[in-house]
C-alpha cells in the first residue's frame, strides 16, 4: 500500500533526513534496501537543540534551525604579591584550573574532543588555551569568539572578586580580590 507523510509539518532539516533515510529502503529490483536512520537521528537531534536553547535565551532562525549564543567564563588567579595573573593554581581551584568555565563556575561542558581520540581536551590544553576551546557539537560557528565588555567591567572585559563561586564581581579589583573573570561569546548556528 501507499503512505503520505505529512512532510509539510516536519522542518526543512528534518524532512530532507527523513526523505535519504527512506530512500535506500524503497525497493530496487528485486532486493529491497534498509533504511538509513543516522542522518535522521542527528536531524531530530539538532532540532531538539535548537528548541531547548531557544527555550534558554537562543533564537531560531528563519530557516527553523537554531542560533544559540555560547557563553564561556575565563578564569585567572592573581599572584600572591604580584600583578601577574595567570590560570587558577592552588590545590583548591579544582574546576578553576581549567580556566574555561560554566556560568556555575564549573569545567565548561563544551570542551572541544581531540579530533584523533574524540575526548575532551586535557586540563593543560584548556589552560593553555589563549581563546575559548570550546565548541557545540552539531552546530556550525556563525562568528569569532568575542569578549563582553560593558559598564560592569573593566576596558578589557574582567571583573573581580574574592572567590571563583562569588555571587558577587566588581569592575575594579580590590586589596582582597585575587580572581578574575571575563565572559566570552561566539554565536553558533
Amino acid at each position: 500500500g501507499k503512505v503520505t507523510l505529512p512532510l509539510q509539518d516536519l522542518s526543512p532539516p528534518v524532512r530532507e533526513a527523513l526523505i535519504s533515510a527512506l530512500q535506500p529502503a524503497l525497493p530496487q529490483g528485486a532486493t529491497p534496501g534498509f533504511a538509513e536512520w543516522g542522518m535522521l537521528r542527528d536531524a531530530l537531534r539538532a532540532e531538539e537543540l535548537a528548541v531547548w536553547h531557544a527555550a534558554m535565551g537562543g533564537r531560531v532562525n528563519e530557516e527553523g534551525g537554531g542560533v544559540i549564543q555560547l557563553e564561556v567564563f575565563e578564569v585567572e588567579r592573581q599572584m600572591i604579591g604580584a600583578n601577574n595573573w595567570q590560570t587558577p593554581f592552588l590545590p583548591t581551584d579544582f574546576e578553576a584550573s581549567w580556566r574555561w568555565l560554566d556560568k556555575n563556575g564549573n569545567r565548561h561542558p563544551h570542551l572541544r574532543k581531540d579530533p584523533k581520540t574524540q575526548e575532551r581536551i586535557s586540563r593543560e590544553e584548556a589552560a593553555a588555551a589563549t581563546e575559548p576551546p570550546c565548541e557545540l557539537d552539531l552546530f556550525q560557528p556563525r562568528d569569532d569568539w568575542r569578549i563582553d565588555i560593558n559598564k560592569d567591567t573593566d576596558k578589557n572585559g574582567w571583573t573581580y572578586s574574592m572567590v571563583v563561586n562569588s555571587s558577587t564581581w566588581d569592575r575594579k579589583a580590590n586589596f582582597l580580590d585575587s580572581v578574575r573573570r571575563r565572559r566570552w561569546l561566539r554565536t553558533f548556528g
